[in-house]
């Protein structure tokens, strides 16, 4: 699976004026409290995504230019009685591999075609978020048509490239 993706900040009302456009236009839409637990690996990134929502180990490599293209691999956790399980596995995941930083945020979450938005407040950082995901699960559409999609939801937003983020939530954290 690969998705192209870009992160901005961007101001209250930049954050009040795209969530009124995606409720208006989103196929599908939810609010997330999710916490991610990076872990120190070798090659690429590993990260153990809890949350109401969604509870996924994902192993990911992204480049850290703009706009980022990343391949990656995803399990799902179906919560409906795995909670003991989940703890489980962070528990050994936290006993063999040491912990790098854990990332707790706010996510609004609005889906529209191949794309995935959200407008994130993260813990710890004073700014608010915008991501931009446009989703290959598939691996068959070619980069240029997912960079073109992806650029067409930024000027749709007059969004300045001079906004974006080119690392993780996790690296902002650890400069703080």
């Amino acid at each position: 699976m690969k998705n192209i993706e870009i992160k901005l900040r961007i101001t209250e009302s930049d954050a009040i004026r795209i969530r009124e456009e995606l409720i208006r236009e989103c196929d599908e839409y939810y609010f997330d409290q999710q916490d991610d637990h990076y872990f120190d690996v070798p090659g690429g990134r590993l990260k153990f995504r809890i949350s109401e929502n969604e509870t996924a180990l994902i192993q990911y490599d992204r480049a850290e230019e703009w706009p980022k293209l990343s391949n990656y691999n995803l399990f799902r956790f179906d919560k409906d009685g795995m909670e003991e399980k989940v703890t489980d596995l962070l528990t050994i995941l936290q006993k063999s591999l040491s912990t790098k930083v854990v990332v707790s945020k706010s996510r609004e979450v609005f889906f529209v075609g191949r794309a995935k938005i959200h407008i994130d407040k993260v813990e710890g950082l004073p700014d608010q978020f915008l991501e931009i995901e446009i989703r290959d699960e598939e691996d068959n559409v070619p980069e240029k048509v997912l960079r073109e999609e992806l650029d067409e939801w930024v000027s749709k937003y007059n969004l300045e490239r001079e906004r974006a983020v080119n690392c993780s939530y996790s690296d902002l954290l650890l400069v703080e």
